[in-house]
């Protein structure tokens, strides 16, 4: 367990915490605008991307934050890294397709691709074209919409360090697209052909090429959707696919107002949904606008990986935040929105898109809260030049409250009541149900007796009856395994020859009167492994 920290560090911290809220407040003027613009393609995605010939396998970007490494940050001129840490490798053969991407999509988009480098045996010349018919076979229909040397950064920048490196995106044009054309990447000259994520932002008409900039991927917290302002009186969130294939939860849906007053009207909205988890008093409709957070006052879809949940205001109101999570106390990480979208209306079913998961990152089971990003394109250059100042601050001060924090370590019992302890459904950690309580084996309650203690025993309470149970005489394994073991260490094999599995799925044991006598000299003389070293050693 930590030391605790001296009254002047933590005053210190107090101080740290108040300056980052305060940037924290003056950046999320530049947070990435929701405009649900991109398209994110990334190589593992299956369902957009079709390997045409057998791959030779994965590259994986090192640790670190250099450029093209896993944590690359990148900066106001380049995108971080967005391509999960792997790129997809083919032994190449000059002209020969390798992979198609199937966005799926209308209208002008700018394509920004993306690949491993680094390696000075990439292709210096693969091709990427787009093929109006979506069918490879067909090659007679494409158009190269670009070179690339995939051993060196996007726009030839770098040098060939023999890393397995991301790129970064090059930008490779406006394209008209319809949603059967696709993108084949073909192999050049060079011995290894590479592909990576791949983007496509919905064309503004702007002159300034703007490297994409995702929202991070969604949280089991709290999820922050930065519109542009929106004025609507109707609000829908529908989810379309969850990280566990459960029903969707939400623990609290807001929707912030703009402006220095700024508040969640949908504390005052009429709710409706596509359907309700049934007979939970946890889960209910009422909870999603509350102002209450935690699973325990949350609303749950009655469908596996979808529904929609609708607000309805008094009447109208302009937002620019839309706020929500799956368990803002942080303890259930199931059933989350993976993939959604959110809905904005004035008049009753004349919806227009205002956000969706298409703004962020891939969802790939993070724990941790996902790392925020800001956008400074598109702002006064020296509104955006005191944005990043304060970009800056604000690291150098998490940097130091993470430091001050950093305290040593003790080993030591802790005297708290343990955390209940529930039963998995179906063996998924991530779906906790009722709460039991602490026993041993049941295949043993014919010989031994039951712990029969209460779910909120306390954990000293707890420790000693299962001490007790496990050096109960009566018990038929622990001095068995114990003496197996010995055994085993001094000749290679033990009595039993499975020494870590003494059930159905292990062997019997080859002498069954030694290992018990074994046993019963074991526990006779005080449970001493010398005693039975030396009896073993001088037999």
């Amino acid at each position: 367990r930590s030391i605790p920290l001296p009254s002047g560090i933590k005053q210190e911290l107090k101080e740290l915490t108040a300056q980052k809220a305060t940037l924290r407040s003056e950046l999320s003027h530049f947070l990435p605008k929701s405009k649900s613009k991109f398209v994110l393609i990334d190589d593992e995605n299956k369902d957009q991307v079709e390997f045409l010939e057998k791959t030779a396998g994965k590259g994986t970007n090192p640790k670190g934050t250099e450029r093209g490494h896993l944590n690359d940050p990148g900066d106001d001129k380049r995108s971080p890294n967005l391509s999960g840490g792997t790129y997809t490798w083919w032994k190449n053969k000059q002209n020969l397709d390798l992979a198609v991407y199937r966005p799926g999509v209308k209208g002008r988009y700018r394509i920004w691709l993306s690949w491993g480098s680094g390696w000075g045996t990439h292709t210096k010349d693969a091709l990427y074209q787009l093929d109006a018919d979506g069918n490879p076979a067909s090659g007679d229909d494409r158009e190269t919409i670009a070179t690339i040397n995939q051993q060196l950064f996007a726009n030839g920048e770098g040098k060939v360090i023999n890393k397995p490196l991301w790129s970064g995106f090059q930008d490779a044009g406006v394209h008209d697209l319809n949603p059967e054309n696709a993108i084949v990447l073909r192999g050049g000259s060079g011995t290894a052909v590479t592909a990576d994520v791949i983007v496509l932002a919905a064309d503004g008409g702007g002159k300034t090429l703007v490297p994409p900039t995702l929202n991070p991927p969604v949280g089991f917290k709290r999820n922050v959707e930065s519109l542009s302002p929106e004025k609507v009186r109707f609000v829908r969130f529908t989810t379309e696919a969850t990280n566990n294939n459960s029903e969707p939860c939400i623990d609290e849906l807001e929707l912030w107002t703009t402006g220095k007053d700024s508040r969640n009207v949908a504390l005052d909205a009429k709710l409706t949904s596509s359907g309700n988890y049934a007979n939970n008093p946890k889960h209910k409709l009422v909870h999603l606008n509350d102002g209450k957070y935690g699973n325990e006052r949350s609303w749950i879809s009655n469908q596996k990986g979808k529904g929609w949940v609708q607000l309805e205001l008094p009447e109208p109101a302009t937002i620019d935040r839309i706020e929500w999570g799956r368990d803002r106390k942080g303890r259930y990480q199931d059933r989350l929105p993976t993939k959604y979208r959110i809905e904005g209306a004035l008049e009753p079913g004349q919806w227009r898109l205002l956000a969706n998961s298409n703004d962020r990152l891939p969802f790939k089971g993070e724990k941790s809260a996902p790392a925020t990003t800001y956008d400074f394109t598109g702002h006064p250059e020296e509104e955006a030049r005191q944005g990043r100042e304060k970009l800056a601050r604000l690291k150098e001060i998490e940097k130091q409250a993470a430091s001050l924090s950093n305290t040593s370590k003790v080993y030591a019992g802790t005297f708290k009541q343990p955390a209940p302890t529930r039963l998995m459904y179906r063996g998924d950690h991530l779906s906790p149900r009722d709460v039991v309580a602490p026993e041993g084996l049941n295949a043993l309650n014919a010989m031994l007796r039951p712990l029969n203690m209460k779910p909120d025993a306390p954990e000293r309470d707890r420790r000693i009856a299962f001490a007790k149970w496990l050096t109960d005489p009566k018990n038929p394994l622990t001095a068995r395994v114990m003496v197996n073991r010995i055994w085993h260490y001094h000749f290679g094999r033990g009595l039993v020859a499975t020494p870590s599995d003494f059930g159905d799925m292990g062997f019997r044991p080859s002498h069954p009167d030694l290992l018990d006598w074994l046993a019963m000299e074991f526990m006779e003389n005080g449970w001493s492994v010398k005693h039975i070293h030396r009896l073993i050693l001088n037999s």
